[in-house]
Order: structure tokens, then C-alpha cells, then sequence
């Protein structure tokens, strides 16, 4: 009986000692729960920036009110574990269009993990800038200009193109002042955009300026071209204030080189032929047209002299005088035969042909300036 019995305990400690076993193990269990995380959680963190579309970068602060307690974050809306990242400062939310799904939890030893947070979830969308102003405006100007630019936001840059691609950050950068727009023909495509961080840049400002010079008015001449029986003074000039005449007198083509014309060109002397030609220059304008006149010098002759006593043979002394119907001539004479020039003796009184037997041959013609000596 007794070995039974004992048989029959052996038999049931073998049976309770795995259920002594499993109760300790349970109660190991338990008491390593319970000195991990006792009967505290960690709060769950506070996020201190409310869910919302903001025109500026964000810095959102994250706090935990159990002293001690570790924060992890996530910002893709995913729930964070201790692989996600540690919070050491402010979630820096920035950039256009950027959005951010931010949730966190608390960890600390021997607490149970707070719950994770709500999400708050935030987008960024700048201001747009401005668009640049351009002063003057786009147009077609008759002289040279300058155009400045500016933005009516303060610490805004200005980038910009004048070739008529699209200006970025890399384009040229205005740095105040002006830009020159000149020269007859040129065209500028000028194009703008304004930068500034966290604002959207502005919309692409485009002018179109072109530059087209006034033509000088052509040359006038006075007087006009034509055939003259005396010298000419030629006077020229443009209605154009401010022009420069350049002139020539050979008939070759005036350039900017050519003389300067500063007082009147004279034509002169029997049988001249001159033809001038003219053209006028004026910085910011385009030169007039070539313009031209000719002229001839004819001089009219003066009047044969006539003589009041024809020649003759007379038996009388005779008195000649010497007349000429051309006002202001001069008379020139001989008594020998011999032709007279102007250097011959001024006719100025009756010329005595007297004494029997006398022969004179009285020779005349009459000069006068601008005119042909007479016959």
C-alpha cells in the first residue's frame, strides 16, 4: 500500500511539478510586465501647430508631457516606431506645394508607449509675387531709351532676359539702374520674373521695344539749281534743328566725312558748272536723303560800244565820243589799230582827231564785272 501510494505520488509529482512550473512561469510573466511598465502610460504628445495650409515654412514643435519620455515621428501619415525619427527639435514643414502628414509617439522605459497622436496635416502654398513693372511700357520709340524695372515686393530679386527666352534663376539679375535700348532698327524682347524665398515667383513680365529713328528732313538749297548770268551764293539747309549739312561740290556722294556746311558755297565765273550735293546727320535720327542741284554760270556779254562820228574821211576836225547802251561798263580803247583790252586806257572824253592828213583807227570794247567783255 505504502508502495503504492508512493508510486502513486511519484506519479503525481510528475504531473504537478510542469504545473507548478507553468504557474511560475505566468507569474515571471506578469511581474516582468508589471516592473516594465507598471501601472503608468506615457501621455501622448502634443503637436503645437494646427492642420491647415500655410503661406509660409513652418516649424512645428512636438512635447511630451511625461519628463523623460522619447518622441518619434513620422511625416507620411504612417504610425511611427521607435525605427521612425527621434524628436530633437522643430519638424521644419517647408517648400511650395510640400505637404506634410505628421503624427508622433512617447516612449519611455518602464511606461507603457503612449498612444500615437492625432494627425495633423499641413501644405504649403506661397503668396505669389507681383508681376515687375517695366518703365517706359513697351512701344515703338523714335530714339534711343532706357528701361528700368521694379516689383512692389520688399527684398524681392529681379531676374531677367532680353533675347525673349524665359528668365529663371540663372538668368541675369537686375541690379537697379537702366538698360539701354538704342539703335535704329533694334528690337528688344525684355522678360522678367521677381524672386523672393517662400513666396511662388511672379508671373513673366513681357515688353517689346523697338526703336525706329525720325528721318532728317532733306536739304534745301537757295536758290534752287539752274543756269545764271551772274555768281551764285548757294545756301543751304534742313528744317531738322540740330542737323549737320555735309556737302559736296564734284558731284561724288556726301558722307558724314564730307565737309561741313557753314556759309554759302559760291558759283562762280563764266562757264562753271557745279553741282552740290547735300545731306544732313543728327544723332538719334536717321540721315536725310542725298539731294542735289546744279548750276551754270552764263554771263551775259556787255554791249559793243558805239562811236558818234562814224569812221570816215573828213575834211574837218572831228570830236569822237564813245558810248555803251550797258549800264556800269567801262570802255577800253586804242588810237594805234591795235586790239584793246581791259588793260588798254578808259575811255573818259571826247577822243580829237584833228591836223590835215591825220589817220586814226580808234579801236573799243567794254568790260564790266559778271559780264562778257563786249566785243
Amino acid at each position: 500500500m505504502a508502495k503504492g501510494l508512493t508510486k502513486f505520488f511519484e506519479n503525481k509529482l510528475i504531473l504537478v511539478v510542469p504545473i507548478i512550473l507553468i504557474l511560475s512561469s505566468c507569474g515571471m510573466s506578469w511581474m516582468k510586465s508589471h516592473t516594465l511598465f507598471g501601472n503608468d502610460q506615457v501621455a501622448t504628445p502634443e503637436i503645437d501647430l494646427e492642420s491647415g495650409t500655410y503661406n509660409a515654412d513652418q516649424y512645428v514643435t512636438i512635447s511630451c508631457a511625461t519628463p523623460g519620455a522619447t518622441i518619434y515621428y513620422t511625416t507620411d501619415d504612417s504610425d511611427p516606431i521607435t525605427s521612425a525619427h527621434v524628436y530633437l527639435d522643430a519638424v521644419e514643414v517647408k517648400g511650395q506645394g510640400n505637404v506634410v502628414s505628421l503624427k508622433a509617439i512617447a516612449i519611455k522605459e518602464g511606461m507603457a508607449p503612449s498612444e500615437v497622436s492625432a494627425t495633423r496635416q499641413y501644405t504649403i502654398d506661397y503668396d505669389m509675387l507681383p508681376q515687375v513693372l517695366f518703365s517706359p511700357e513697351e512701344d515703338t520709340f523714335d530714339h534711343d531709351i532706357t528701361v528700368t524695372m521694379s516689383v512692389a515686393a520688399d527684398g524681392a530679386d529681379i531676374y531677367y532676359t532680353l533675347d525673349g527666352t524665359t528668365p529663371t534663376k540663372d538668368s541675369t539679375k537686375y541690379a537697379g539702374g537702366s538698360i539701354a535700348v538704342a539703335g535704329h532698327g533694334t528690337s528688344v524682347i525684355l522678360k522678367a520674373i521677381a524672386t523672393k524665398d517662400q513666396m511662388q515667383d511672379s508671373i513673366v513680365s513681357t515688353g517689346v521695344y523697338t526703336i525706329s529713328y525720325n528721318q532728317i528732313a532733306n536739304i534745301t538749297f537757295n536758290p534752287t539749281g539752274g543756269t545764271f548770268s551772274l555768281d551764285q551764293n548757294v545756301a543751304m539747309g534742313t528744317p531738322t534743328a540740330g542737323a549737320t549739312v555735309h556737302y559736296t561740290t564734284d558731284g561724288s556722294t556726301p558722307t558724314d566725312q564730307s565737309p561741313i556746311y557753314s556759309s554759302a558755297v559760291l558759283v562762280a565765273g563764266h562757264g562753271t558748272v557745279m553741282t552740290i550735293k547735300a545731306m544732313a546727320t543728327k544723332t538719334g535720327m536717321l540721315d536725310s536723303a542725298v539731294t542735289s542741284e546744279t548750276y551754270t554760270i552764263n554771263y551775259n556779254q556787255v554791249s559793243t560800244p558805239q562811236f558818234s562820228v562814224p569812221g570816215a574821211v573828213y575834211a574837218t576836225d572831228q570830236s569822237v565820243s564813245l558810248s555803251d547802251a550797258t549800264v556800269g561798263s567801262v570802255i577800253h580803247y586804242t588810237t594805234n589799230g591795235t586790239t584793246p583790252t581791259s588793260g588798254s586806257p578808259i575811255y573818259s572824253g571826247a577822243i580829237s582827231v584833228a591836223g590835215h592828213g591825220t589817220t586814226m583807227t580808234i579801236k573799243a570794247m567794254a568790260t564790266k564785272g559778271f559780264m562778257l567783255d563786249s566785243p
